[in-house]
C-alpha cells in the first residue's frame, strides 16, 4: 500500500505512463507541481495518513476489501470509495480530499466517469491537484472516449466565458452530438444555446426533449427563459402562459423536494455549481411573480 501512496498519487513522473497525457494534461500538471512542491508534499503526507487510517479502521469489512481492490489497481473499486466519500454514503463519512484523490487515481487510468467527476467536482474544492485547464482537458478526454455527459460539459466550457458564447458553432455541434446519443445534457445545452440566440421555438423544443429524457433540472431555466414583462404584447403573453404551464408541471413533479446526492449533481450539472437546491423554492418564486407582478394571462384575464 505504501508504494501505491508514495508513487502513483504523488509523483507526476508516474502519471506520464497513462494515455491521458496524450490529451495535453501534462503541461498543466507539471506547471502546478513546479510551483507548489512544498505545499503538495504537505498535502500528500496528510492524505497518506488519512488513507492509512481508513484502511486500518475497516479491517474485516467489505469496505476494507474494496480499498484493497482499489489499491491493487481495479478502477471500479477506485470509483466506489470516491463516490462513497463524495456522498458520505456506504458507511463512509464525506471526505473531500479523499474523493478527489480516488477520482484522480481512476482518471489516470482513463476511466471516463472518473475523468468527468474529476473535471467537475474538483472545482468545488480548493484542490491543489486541479486547475481550470486540467478540468477542461479531463472533460474533453472523457468526451472523446464517448461519455456523453462529459461531451456536453466540455461543449459548455468551450462556449461559455464571462457570460458569453465564444465558440457558438463548435459548442452547438458538440451539444448536438451528445443529444444525438440520447444525452439529456446535450438537449439542455442546445436549449441554452437557442435561448442565447433568441430562438424561442427551439428553446421550447429542446426543453421538451430534455423533459422527455427525464431531465428535471432544466425546469427553472426553461421557465426563466419564457417569462416576459410586457403584458400588452400578445406574443409575450403567450410566452408567459407557457412559463405558467411549466410551473404547474413542476408543482406536480414527484422530485420537487428531492435533494440530489453530490455524485448525481456532478453528472447532471453543466454550470459547475457546487450545490443543487430543491426546486420548491424556485417554484414559489415564479408563482409569486405571476401573482404579484400580474404577468401574462394572470394579469390581463386573457388566455392565448
Amino acid at each position: 500500500m505504501n508504494g501505491f501512496l508514495a508513487g502513483p498519487i504523488g509523483d507526476p513522473r508516474c502519471w506520464r505512463k497513462s494515455q491521458i497525457w496524450y490529451y495535453d494534461i501534462s503541461d498543466s500538471t507539471i506547471n502546478w507541481n513546479n510551483e507548489c512542491d512544498t505545499t503538495n508534499t504537505t498535502y500528500l503526507i496528510r492524505e497518506t495518513k488519512a488513507l492509512q487510517e481508513e484502511y486500518k479502521k475497516f479491517k474485516g469489512t467489505e469496505i476494507r476489501e474494496r480499498h484493497e481492490n482499489a489499491f491493487a489497481g481495479d478502477v471500479s473499486s477506485m470509483l466506489w470509495p470516491g463516490e462513497a466519500y463524495m456522498d458520505g454514503d456506504q458507511g463512509l463519512e464525506e471526505n473531500r480530499p479523499l474523493y478527489c484523490l480516488w477520482f484522480l487515481r481512476a482518471a489516470i487510468q482513463n476511466d471516463p466517469k472518473a475523468l468527468t467527476y474529476y473535471g467537475t467536482a474538483t472545482r468545488w474544492e480548493d484542490s491543489l491537484r486541479s486547475s481550470a485547464t486540467l478540468r477542461r482537458e479531463c472533460l474533453g478526454r472523457a468526451g472523446s472516449l464517448g461519455f456523453l455527459p462529459a461531451k456536453a460539459k466540455y461543449a459548455w466550457q468551450l462556449g461559455h466565458t464571462n457570460g458569453t458564447l465564444t465558440y457558438p458553432e463548435k459548442s452547438k455541434r458538440m451539444f448536438q452530438e451528445a443529444a444525438n446519443g440520447g444525452s439529456a445534457l446535450g438537449f439542455y445545452g442546445l436549449m441554452i444555446y437557442s435561448n442565447f440566440r433568441k430562438e424561442k421555438e427551439k428553446v421550447v423544443q429542446h426543453g421538451e426533449n430534455c423533459l422527455s429524457a427525464s431531465y428535471f433540472q432544466l425546469y427553472n431555466e426553461l421557465i426563466n427563459s419564457l417569462l416576459r414583462y410586457d403584458t400588452n404584447d400578445e406574443t409575450e403573453r403567450i410566452s408567459n402562459y407557457k412559463a405558467y404551464t411549466y410551473c404547474m408541471r413542476l408543482k406536480d413533479h414527484p422530485d420537487l423536494y428531492h435533494q440530489p446526492k453530490r455524485t448525481e449533481w456532478a453528472m447532471e450539472t453543466l454550470y459547475e455549481e457546487k450545490e443543487c437546491l430543491t426546486f420548491d423554492s424556485h417554484l414559489r418564486y415564479h408563482l409569486g411573480s405571476f401573482i404579484i407582478g400580474g404577468w401574462g394571462y394572470l394579469g390581463t384575464g386573457r388566455r392565448p
